[in-house]
Protein backbone atom coordinates (compact mmCIF):
# COMPACT_ATOMS: atom_id res chain seq x y z
CA UNK A 1 0.00 0.00 0.00
CA UNK A 2 1.65 3.42 -0.93
CA UNK A 3 1.63 5.65 1.92
CA UNK A 4 -0.56 8.57 2.53
CA UNK A 5 0.50 12.26 1.32
CA UNK A 6 1.93 13.33 4.57
CA UNK A 7 2.25 16.80 2.69
CA UNK A 8 -1.63 17.02 1.96
CA UNK A 9 -2.26 15.45 5.33
CA UNK A 10 -0.02 18.18 7.51
CA UNK A 11 -1.56 21.33 5.76
CA UNK A 12 -5.13 19.92 6.82
CA UNK A 13 -4.46 19.28 9.93
CA UNK A 14 -2.90 22.36 10.57
CA UNK A 15 -5.85 23.80 9.26
CA UNK A 16 -8.21 22.70 11.39
CA UNK A 17 -6.58 23.23 14.33
CA UNK A 18 -5.86 26.70 13.87
CA UNK A 19 -9.82 26.62 13.94
CA UNK A 20 -9.69 24.37 17.02
CA UNK A 21 -6.59 24.37 19.24
CA UNK A 22 -6.45 23.97 23.21
CA UNK A 23 -5.87 26.38 26.16
CA UNK A 24 -3.75 24.89 28.67
CA UNK A 25 -6.49 23.52 31.47
CA UNK A 26 -6.68 25.49 34.71
CA UNK A 27 -7.71 24.18 37.67
CA UNK A 28 -11.17 22.99 38.11
CA UNK A 29 -12.63 26.27 39.73
CA UNK A 30 -10.73 28.03 36.83
CA UNK A 31 -11.87 25.58 34.32
CA UNK A 32 -15.65 26.07 34.84
CA UNK A 33 -15.17 30.09 34.52
CA UNK A 34 -13.14 29.03 31.14
CA UNK A 35 -16.12 26.56 29.80
CA UNK A 36 -18.76 29.66 30.59
CA UNK A 37 -16.99 32.18 29.11
CA UNK A 38 -15.76 30.59 26.01
CA UNK A 39 -16.93 28.28 23.73
CA UNK A 40 -13.59 27.53 22.12
CA UNK A 41 -9.76 27.45 23.81
CA UNK A 42 -7.48 29.68 22.38
CA UNK A 43 -5.67 28.22 18.97
CA UNK A 44 -2.52 26.17 19.43
CA UNK A 45 -0.80 24.97 15.98
CA UNK A 46 1.99 21.95 15.96
CA UNK A 47 4.31 21.42 13.38
CA UNK A 48 4.66 17.61 12.88
CA UNK A 49 8.29 16.28 11.47
CA UNK A 50 8.58 14.88 8.16
CA UNK A 51 8.88 11.24 7.70
CA UNK A 52 6.05 9.99 10.07
CA UNK A 53 5.45 6.31 9.59
CA UNK A 54 3.10 4.71 7.11
CA UNK A 55 0.15 3.12 8.93
CA UNK A 56 0.16 -0.28 9.69
CA UNK A 57 -2.57 -2.21 7.94
CA UNK A 58 -0.67 -5.74 9.32
CA UNK A 59 0.10 -8.20 12.30
CA UNK A 60 -1.99 -9.16 15.20
CA UNK A 61 -3.47 -7.07 17.68
CA UNK A 62 -2.71 -7.10 21.42
CA UNK A 63 -4.98 -9.98 23.09
CA UNK A 64 -7.37 -8.90 25.13
CA UNK A 65 -9.27 -10.61 28.36
CA UNK A 66 -11.89 -12.95 27.80
CA UNK A 67 -15.06 -11.47 27.93
CA UNK A 68 -13.93 -8.07 26.54
CA UNK A 69 -14.07 -6.39 23.30
CA UNK A 70 -10.52 -5.08 22.04
CA UNK A 71 -11.44 -5.05 18.01
CA UNK A 72 -14.62 -3.23 16.35
CA UNK A 73 -17.56 -5.14 15.49
CA UNK A 74 -17.10 -4.68 12.07
CA UNK A 75 -13.76 -5.82 11.41
CA UNK A 76 -11.68 -4.98 8.14
CA UNK A 77 -10.03 -1.76 7.93
CA UNK A 78 -11.71 -0.08 10.51
CA UNK A 79 -11.06 2.33 13.68
CA UNK A 80 -12.69 2.95 16.94
CA UNK A 81 -11.50 6.26 19.11
CA UNK A 82 -12.22 6.37 22.45
CA UNK A 83 -11.83 9.05 25.29
CA UNK A 84 -11.70 7.80 28.94
CA UNK A 85 -12.00 10.37 31.89
CA UNK A 86 -14.52 13.32 30.83
CA UNK A 87 -16.42 14.51 30.52
CA UNK A 88 -14.16 17.74 31.17
CA UNK A 89 -15.85 21.22 30.81
CA UNK A 90 -12.83 22.95 28.81
CA UNK A 91 -11.09 19.59 26.88
CA UNK A 92 -14.58 17.84 26.14
CA UNK A 93 -16.51 20.64 24.05
CA UNK A 94 -13.61 21.23 22.04
CA UNK A 95 -12.84 17.78 21.68
CA UNK A 96 -16.60 17.39 20.33
CA UNK A 97 -16.08 20.43 18.22
CA UNK A 98 -13.45 19.13 16.72
CA UNK A 99 -14.96 15.47 15.78
CA UNK A 100 -17.65 17.04 14.55
CA UNK A 101 -15.40 18.61 11.91
CA UNK A 102 -13.80 15.37 11.09
CA UNK A 103 -17.15 13.34 11.25
CA UNK A 104 -15.26 11.11 13.84
CA UNK A 105 -17.77 9.00 15.70
CA UNK A 106 -16.34 8.17 18.54
CA UNK A 107 -16.81 6.14 22.33
CA UNK A 108 -16.91 8.39 25.40
CA UNK A 109 -16.04 6.52 28.33
CA UNK A 110 -17.41 8.95 31.64
CA UNK A 111 -16.59 8.87 34.98
CA UNK A 112 -19.73 9.20 37.31
CA UNK A 113 -18.27 12.04 39.36
CA UNK A 114 -17.97 13.99 36.42
CA UNK A 115 -20.86 13.12 35.17
CA UNK A 116 -22.68 14.94 38.29
CA UNK A 117 -20.40 18.52 37.42
CA UNK A 118 -21.19 18.22 33.95
CA UNK A 119 -24.33 16.44 32.84
CA UNK A 120 -25.18 18.78 29.98
CA UNK A 121 -21.81 17.64 28.41
CA UNK A 122 -22.85 13.96 28.33
CA UNK A 123 -26.38 15.57 26.74
CA UNK A 124 -24.37 16.88 24.17
CA UNK A 125 -22.01 13.51 23.72
CA UNK A 126 -25.28 11.87 23.00
CA UNK A 127 -26.72 14.56 20.77
CA UNK A 128 -24.52 14.91 18.93
CA UNK A 129 -24.41 11.04 17.62
CA UNK A 130 -20.93 9.39 19.79
CA UNK A 131 -21.16 6.32 22.13
CA UNK A 132 -21.35 6.49 26.03
CA UNK A 133 -19.68 3.68 27.85
CA UNK A 134 -19.70 3.50 31.96
CA UNK A 135 -16.22 4.40 33.60
CA UNK A 136 -17.12 3.65 37.38
CA UNK A 137 -18.42 6.63 39.53
CA UNK A 138 -14.57 7.53 41.14
CA UNK A 139 -12.24 5.60 38.43
CA UNK A 140 -11.22 3.55 41.83
CA UNK A 141 -8.22 1.29 40.21
CA UNK A 142 -9.08 -1.52 43.08
CA UNK A 143 -12.36 -1.76 42.58
CA UNK A 144 -12.11 -5.48 41.40
CA UNK A 145 -11.26 -5.97 45.22
CA UNK A 146 -14.29 -3.89 46.55
CA UNK A 147 -17.51 -5.49 48.27
CA UNK A 148 -20.38 -6.13 45.79
CA UNK A 149 -22.52 -2.62 47.26
CA UNK A 150 -19.31 -1.01 46.25
CA UNK A 151 -18.87 -2.54 43.31
CA UNK A 152 -23.12 -1.77 42.47
CA UNK A 153 -22.50 1.81 43.18
CA UNK A 154 -19.52 2.43 41.22
CA UNK A 155 -20.82 0.38 37.98
CA UNK A 156 -25.01 0.64 38.15
CA UNK A 157 -24.52 4.38 39.69
CA UNK A 158 -23.03 6.31 37.40
CA UNK A 159 -25.13 4.26 34.62
CA UNK A 160 -27.87 5.59 36.00
CA UNK A 161 -26.44 9.26 36.16
CA UNK A 162 -25.47 8.65 32.41
CA UNK A 163 -29.39 8.34 32.19
CA UNK A 164 -30.31 10.84 33.64
CA UNK A 165 -28.15 13.50 31.77
CA UNK A 166 -28.81 12.16 28.83
CA UNK A 167 -32.83 10.17 28.61
CA UNK A 168 -33.29 7.88 26.29
CA UNK A 169 -29.59 6.92 25.90
CA UNK A 170 -28.16 4.08 25.45
CA UNK A 171 -25.07 3.32 27.29
CA UNK A 172 -23.41 0.34 25.46
CA UNK A 173 -20.40 0.05 26.94
CA UNK A 174 -18.56 -0.68 30.33
CA UNK A 175 -14.45 -0.27 30.59
CA UNK A 176 -12.82 -0.95 33.63
CA UNK A 177 -10.57 1.71 35.43
CA UNK A 178 -7.12 1.32 34.89
CA UNK A 179 -8.24 -1.92 32.82
CA UNK A 180 -8.53 -4.11 35.84
CA UNK A 181 -11.14 -6.39 34.31
CA UNK A 182 -12.91 -9.14 36.85
CA UNK A 183 -15.90 -11.49 36.78
CA UNK A 184 -17.59 -9.60 40.00
CA UNK A 185 -17.10 -6.17 38.36
CA UNK A 186 -17.94 -6.64 34.44
CA UNK A 187 -20.83 -9.28 35.13
CA UNK A 188 -22.84 -6.60 37.06
CA UNK A 189 -22.31 -4.11 34.00
CA UNK A 190 -23.33 -7.05 31.52
CA UNK A 191 -26.45 -7.67 33.88
CA UNK A 192 -27.17 -3.72 32.68
CA UNK A 193 -26.81 -4.44 29.24
CA UNK A 194 -23.37 -3.24 28.87
CA UNK A 195 -20.49 -4.78 26.94
CA UNK A 196 -16.62 -4.71 28.53
CA UNK A 197 -14.95 -2.66 26.05
CA UNK A 198 -11.14 -2.68 25.78
CA UNK A 199 -8.45 -1.17 24.07
CA UNK A 200 -5.60 -2.27 21.29
CA UNK A 201 -3.66 0.80 20.72
CA UNK A 202 -2.97 2.92 23.89
CA UNK A 203 -0.36 5.92 22.59
CA UNK A 204 0.07 6.75 26.71
CA UNK A 205 -1.28 10.66 26.10
CA UNK A 206 -1.35 10.96 29.60
CA UNK A 207 2.33 11.50 29.58
CA UNK A 208 2.24 14.12 27.67
CA UNK A 209 4.56 13.13 25.14
CA UNK A 210 3.50 15.65 22.68
CA UNK A 211 1.44 15.64 19.20
CA UNK A 212 4.06 14.55 17.26
CA UNK A 213 5.13 11.25 19.47
CA UNK A 214 1.37 10.67 19.58
CA UNK A 215 0.52 10.90 16.30
CA UNK A 216 3.95 8.47 15.60
CA UNK A 217 2.75 6.18 18.18
CA UNK A 218 -0.89 5.85 17.27
CA UNK A 219 0.21 5.09 13.47
CA UNK A 220 3.09 2.81 14.48
CA UNK A 221 0.31 0.54 16.88
CA UNK A 222 -2.90 0.42 14.91
CA UNK A 223 -4.06 -2.37 12.88
CA UNK A 224 -7.65 -2.83 11.48
CA UNK A 225 -10.23 -3.46 13.74
CA UNK A 226 -8.47 -1.52 16.19
CA UNK A 227 -9.60 0.28 19.26
CA UNK A 228 -7.18 3.13 20.74
CA UNK A 229 -7.54 4.50 24.04
CA UNK A 230 -7.34 8.44 24.38
CA UNK A 231 -8.29 10.68 27.30
CA UNK A 232 -10.20 13.97 27.78
CA UNK A 233 -9.91 13.91 31.13
CA UNK A 234 -6.60 13.83 33.53
CA UNK A 235 -4.95 16.37 31.52
CA UNK A 236 -4.66 19.57 29.06
CA UNK A 237 -6.08 17.56 26.58
CA UNK A 238 -3.34 19.47 24.13
CA UNK A 239 -2.00 16.74 22.92
CA UNK A 240 -4.55 14.49 21.64
CA UNK A 241 -6.73 18.03 19.86
CA UNK A 242 -3.62 18.98 18.58
CA UNK A 243 -2.74 15.18 17.03
CA UNK A 244 -6.48 14.10 15.91
CA UNK A 245 -6.65 15.91 12.59
CA UNK A 246 -3.37 14.13 11.46
CA UNK A 247 -4.17 11.08 12.45
CA UNK A 248 -7.63 10.70 10.98
CA UNK A 249 -6.44 11.81 7.78
CA UNK A 250 -3.79 9.47 7.95
CA UNK A 251 -6.27 6.39 8.67
CA UNK A 252 -8.47 7.54 5.83
CA UNK A 253 -6.20 7.93 3.57
CA UNK A 254 -4.90 4.35 3.98
CA UNK A 255 -8.50 3.28 3.48
CA UNK A 256 -9.64 3.08 7.45
CA UNK A 257 -13.19 4.12 8.47
CA UNK A 258 -13.99 5.38 12.10
CA UNK A 259 -16.34 3.65 13.26
CA UNK A 260 -18.33 2.61 16.16
CA UNK A 261 -16.93 -0.70 18.17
Amino acid sequence: MAGPSWARVLVGALVVGLLVGVARAPGADEADAAASSASRPPPLTVELPPGLPEVATTGALPATPPGVRGVTAAGGTTVALTFDDGPHPVVTPALLDLLRDLQAPSVFCVVGSQVERHPEIVARIHAEGHALCDHSATHDLRLPQRDADTIHREVVGTLRLIQEAAPGAEVPYWRAPGGNWSAAVDDVARAEGMTPLGWTVDPRDWQGPGAEALVDRILTEVRPGAVVLLHDGGNDGADVLAALPVVVSALREAGYDVVLP
